[in-house]
């Protein structure tokens, strides 16, 4: 009687363990059934926080639903992600970044989470890091910079967000300048401080500094790998692009990412609906408009991108100590 028991119980166990599994499958075929919120963890106007509105705007011809975008900024990028991880892990809530919060962890004494503490369901683009200087200060372009900056080193302030000060201190360094790095929440505070006469030089995507520039500063360096469309390139007066002069060149990816309980079907479904947002024409036509670098990496391929992206942002962290 025993053995009956002990065997309708593993029966019983073993059914309910398939329920789980057919009901998380079930989730995720009626996934989603709400509006889903995407936090970006930057002020409004930034380069993230125009893709995330970009992106957003195809969600309900894909999904049936709306996607909220709510502006997180604060302690480099930390409190959006923080916020995240206070959220349930159904995926309603998903996060939209780059490395700055990534970096801001790493440099941190107490940082508020583990870089483990997401579950990235998407790569989808690339970022490069421009470097624009007010117009008076002694140089005209990026020779004349070097020159200026290797005869004063640590005279020169160039503000931007943690991810784009780490690309630019790549270039720097190769360069074998010194200057002074002034860390912003997002490039758009860091471009009105420029604009300001606050600091020398402010470096931030491409479509960041497009919105002053030439008319309001002078585009010396794109200090990445990533080459300028014809039209900026153009625009900006043909400045270099780092590595293309020999230095070392850093273009730093955009990731979504969601609370690291969340199910594996539910970020398999998140990361296929963010690759049909991407193939949307408006999507596609806001995208190309800010010039943006479309790389798309799906489920589960991207969480092991980022772990290896990990590895590589604590030896660029060292730049920041």
């Amino acid at each position: 009687m025993y053995g009956i028991r002990k065997l309708a119980m593993v029966a019983s166990v073993g059914a309910a363990g398939m329920a789980v599994a057919l009901g998380g499958t079930a989730q995720a075929d009626e996934f989603p059934s709400k509006a889903i919120t995407l936090i970006v963890p930057f002020g409004a106007g930034g380069g993230t926080d125009q893709w995330a509105r970009a992106i957003a705007t195809g969600a309900f011809d894909v999904t049936g639903q709306a996607m909220h975008v709510r502006n997180m900024p604060g302690a480099s990028a930390t409190v959006g992600w923080a916020n995240l991880l206070d959220m349930p892990a159904d995926g309603y809530t998903i996060m939209f970044a780059s490395p700055t919060p990534m970096l801001a962890q790493m440099t941190q004494q107490r940082p508020p989470f583990q870089l483990d503490d997401i579950k990235i369901v998407a790569y989808i683009g690339a970022f490069d890091s421009v470097v624009a200087t007010q117009d008076n200060l002694g140089w005209s372009d990026w020779d004349s910079f070097v020159e200026y900056a290797r005869e004063n080193p640590g005279t020169v302030t160039v503000g931007g967000t943690t991810s784009n000060i780490v690309g630019t201190a790549t270039t720097f360094n190769s360069a074998g300048i010194e200057v002074v790095f002034v860390p912003y929440a997002s490039t758009a505070d860091a471009t009105a401080d420029f604009l300001g006469g606050h600091i020398d030089a402010v470096t931030g995507p491409t479509a960041d500094i497009a919105t002053f520039a030439p008319e309001y500063g002078i585009v010396i360096i794109n200090a990445s790998d990533l080459p300028f469309s014809d039209h900026f390139r153009e625009a900006f007066g043909n400045p270099p692009l780092a590595t293309d002069i020999g230095l070392e060149g850093v273009s730093l990816p955009r990731w979504v990412g969601v609370h690291p309980d969340t199910p594996d079907e539910i970020a398999a479904k998140l990361s296929d609906i963010i690759g049909e947002l991407l193939e949307q024409p408006g999507v596609k036509g806001l995208l190309n408009a800010i010039d943006a670098e479309v790389i798309f990496t799906p489920f589960p391929q991207s969480q092991t991108t980022y772990e290896a992206l990990v590895v590589n942002m604590r030896e660029f962290a060292d730049l920041l100590r």
